[in-house]
């Protein structure tokens, strides 16, 4: 029956590695399960019942993404979205969380029309493949900071933006041992060296006294004060309009760059940048935001946290449909059971995610190169000094063209030029 479902064969996969990669992925998403309440409870919103509606959307997304479309992407709601629906929509626009919840389902209800006909293929055939690799590679660089904020490496300064943080204290220590022995293990191939790194530094967390940890089992919270609280109506309204386009295009576009990321990590990418049954891939995002408004959450997308279980070996729909079942038992553990591992196994991802990707670039194509950038530093909200910091940082990096690092080879026309014209015009 699995076989039947999900073709592991045709893969060249088998259940375990896929029960693996599902595990994997779950384990290194599993912050958006406290994080999203923290953000949506800043704009009135019920923060027990956002958390039982953030483990139900995901389990149900990620599982319809599974069978329907049969790729291992996981699903759940969107940071950055969650910000943009609390403090611009909410706080910003003093609109009502009800109000929001609509715009986000109507955004679903766009997104499924575009799905369902040809518009979709014509704007995502139109986003040259430089530019979708480089709204993957963007999100990883994104991830990259909030893992080392997260694990303690770095620090917000009022001066130079960035600066280290304490490197002496005990949870910045132990995450960048997990991050090590992380590293270590994929370099000597052992499987599951993710899944062994996150839940090792976890409990060595807990027995050091370093992560809390407050039991196991509690009693789900109420889902009742969200449940099908949306406002249609007043989402309606026509000055809302813009709310709901911002809500459908993010989306749109935050789906495209993670499929492509995702499925290029998989070998499942076309030399000319397109994907099989990307059709159904749009149809099970679009009718998950629907459900996550809803259930009471933020817009429902697909995760570049997928990579993860990509490389763990997950090929197939069976590691969405772990981490749809482990989502589940999420939310029968209650707010209770919380381990945070650290950042370490967000940091490699990010930078492996970044470093495959940064090759597709076509720097030495002004106009691409300068898209390339702009998606790479723009796609996320980092403030203007970031944007800058990471340019130059590229600038150094790649500026004699991609693939040279490899192979001396002569640089094609104008690489260099081409591509620090594309970081000033990005940041100027």
């Amino acid at each position: 029956m699995l076989e039947r479902l999900f073709r592991l064969d045709e893969n060249r996969t088998t259940v375990r590695i896929e029960i693996v990669a599902g595990a994997t992925t779950y384990l290194t998403m599993a912050y958006i399960v406290f994080v999203n309440p923290l953000i949506l409870a800043n704009a009135g919103m019920d923060r027990g019942a956002v958390f039982v509606a953030t483990c139900l959307a995901s389990a149900f997304a990620t599982l319809l993404m599974a069978l329907l479309a049969n790729y291992p992407l996981a699903l759940a709601p969107g940071m950055g979205m969650n910000a943009y629906f609390t403090y611009s929509v909410v706080k910003g626009l003093h609109y009502s969380w009800e109000v929001a919840l609509g715009a986000v389902f109507l955004s679903g209800v766009l997104f499924l029309i575009l799905s369902l006909t040809r518009i979709r293929s014509w704007i995502v055939d139109a986003i040259p493949l430089s530019q979708k690799m480089a709204i993957s590679a963007g999100i990883g660089l994104f991830l990259g900071i909030i893992a080392l904020k997260e694990a303690g490496i770095i620090a917000a300064s009022p001066d130079t933006l960035v600066t280290l943080g304490d490197l002496k204290s005990p949870a910045t220590l132990l995450a960048a041992a997990g991050f090590i022995v992380m590293v270590a293990l994929d370099r000597l191939a052992v499987p599951g060296a993710i899944i062994i790194a996150i839940l090792g530094t976890a409990i060595a967390g807990i027995l050091l006294g370093i992560s809390p940890f407050a039991g196991i089992v509690d009693t789900p919270p109420s889902l009742a004060p969200t449940f099908l609280a949306l406002d249609l109506h007043g989402a309606l309204d026509i000055g809302i309009a813009t709310v709901v386009f911002v809500f459908l295009f993010v989306d749109l576009f935050d789906n495209t760059g993670t499929l492509v990321g995702v499925a290029h990590r998989a070998g499942l990418l076309g030399p000319d940048g397109k994907l099989p049954r990307i059709g159904r891939v749009f149809i099970a995002d679009s009718i998950a935001a629907m459900a996550g408004a809803l259930l009471g959450t933020s817009t429902v997308t697909s995760y570049i946290e997928s990579a993860a279980g990509v490389k763990a070996g997950g090929r197939t729909g069976l590691t969405g449909v772990t981490v749809a079942g482990a989502r589940l038992c999420r939310a029968r553990l209650g707010r209770r059971h919380r381990i945070r591992p650290g950042g370490g196994d967000r940091a490699g991802d990010a930078a492996d995610l970044f470093d495959r990707q940064r090759h597709r670039f076509r720097f030495h194509h002004l106009r691409r190169g300068q898209a390339a950038v702009r998606a790479l530093c723009r796609g996320r909200p980092v403030d203007a000094g970031a944007r800058r910091a990471v340019c130059r940082q590229i600038c150094v990096l790649l500026s004699r063209g991609p693939g040279q690092s490899r192979r001396r080879s002569p640089s094609p026309p104008h690489g260099g030029c081409g591509l620090s014209a594309a970081c000033i015009a990005a940041v100027g």
